[in-house]
């Protein structure tokens, strides 16, 4: 069932390569709340300053033909010192058996130069777990580059993932500012939209023609605080 390859030998991994990484899960998500009140506190909270509010404007919708579900939900909607926004985004196989462009290992919807947004440029998707090997800047979320710095990624490719039926693949994502364009986290509504290729074969590769071809997309408001 684990056909997640990475087939290249990885290269150098910049600040933004280090987005490879991962904070995703298979099949459906569990509740991990705190147990006690004590867990929920956070030493700095009472420090925290809000510098954005985020909000999901749209999402595409996918025709029930292709028994394909993709949905993005905000898991924390405001930007702090202390914490980005973060997302999730989910894919769901509603259809049979089959392999399906949305992997995992770093083969996820927006990995590598997907991670930005395209209309406008501006924001860029960080995978969660991979935020802390980001060097950012005092109490900003961007990474402490100039903006003359090229992007720098790990080199592979990625096969098609076997998707059973009804399983779904997540992956979570923390909301930081393009390093490369002027300002911090400009108010604005950004979108970001990539394809999905669907193989009815299970065992496909990715050198095979895929069945289908979706695009999908969200959009994301920036606002800041009153």
């Amino acid at each position: 069932m684990e056909r997640r390859k990475l087939l290249a030998t990885l290269g150098g991994i910049g600040a933004v390569g280090l987005a490879g990484c991962l904070s995703e899960s298979r099949s459906a998500d569990t509740d991990q709340s705190p147990s006690s009140p004590e867990q929920t506190q956070s030493p700095t909270a009472e420090h925290s300053t809000i510098q954005r509010h985020l909000s999901i404007v749209d999402q595409d919708s996918i025709a029930d033909s292709h028994e394909l579900r993709v949905h993005v939900e905000l898991l924390e909607s405001t930007t702090t010192n202390t914490q980005p926004a973060t997302l999730r985004v989910s894919t769901t196989n509603e259809g049979p058996k089959r392999a399906i462009s949305v992997g995992t290992d770093g083969c996820d919807l927006f990995n590598r130069d997907r991670g930005g947004s395209k209309e406008p440029r501006g924001l860029w998707l960080y995978r969660v777990e991979t935020m802390d090997a980001v060097d950012r800047k005092a109490n900003k979320w961007v990474p402490a580059k100039s903006p003359e710095q090229p992007r720098v990624y790990s080199t592979y490719g990625c096969t098609p993932m076997e998707y059973e039926s009804r399983e779904s693949v997540s992956t979570e994502y923390g909301v930081w500012d393009d390093y490369q364009v002027s300002g911090y986290l400009q108010p604005g509504t950004y979108r970001w939209e990539e394809e999905i290729h669907i193989w009815e074969d299970a065992t496909a590769t990715a050198r095979e023609p895929s069945s289908t071809t979706i695009k999908w997309g969200f959009s994301l408001a920036v606002e800041k605080p009153d």
